[in-house]
């Protein structure tokens, strides 16, 4: 029992990012091979986010890395809090994270985007006694017939963050 119990531990920490506690950007990428290879065998949805922190390097500049973490921390509970458990949440950067939406369209991942966007705007955290606020912007974009690996929902979704940057930041695109 015990051996399984450190299998296991030692499994969590090889695909948990250690800061947030969301897949890491490794086993997030095999998620998404898995999910699109299961949508295209049932014929379903699947729907990719990618949220990136607003100006994270000038909050990390004017408030210290601890507040940033938190920040990034706190941006993952609040994403677990509003995803289902058969959604999954991935780190695939420094302050740039993933969500993979089975059966899930466009519209309602767009729906999601934009009540994830809301929140993060939202909330603040304590930083030394000051309110540190912070927001994201967020790409969307569903599962194509024309898709033939992860690579091409994901180079599209990373297209609409970028996008959303562009646009002024603080916003959800869709694509």
């Amino acid at each position: 029992l015990k051996l399984r119990t450190r299998t296991l531990a030692l499994q969590e920490l090889v695909i948990t990012d250690p800061l947030t506690d969301v897949y890491n950007r490794r086993h997030f990428w095999d998620i998404v091979d898995r999910e699109l290879n299961r949508a295209r065998r049932y014929d379903s949805s699947l729907s990719i986010l990618l949220l990136d922190a607003d100006h994270f390097k000038q909050l990390n500049d004017t408030y210290g890395h601890a507040c940033g973490d938190t920040a990034l921390c706190e941006l993952c509970d609040l994403c677990r809090d509003m995803v289902r458990e058969t959604d999954f949440i991935g780190r695939i950067g420094g302050e740039e994270f993933a969500i993979c939406l089975p059966q899930t369209d466009k519209e309602e991942a767009e729906a999601l985007a934009e009540r994830i966007r809301q929140a993060i705007e939202t909330s603040s955290l304590d930083s030394q006694g000051k309110q540190v606020s912070y927001t994201v912007s967020i790409g969307v974009t569903a599962l194509r017939s024309s898709d033939h690996s992860a690579d091409d929902i994901i180079a599209r979704a990373d297209t609409a963050l970028y996008d959303a940057k562009e646009q002024g930041r603080n916003r959800v695109i869709c694509v």
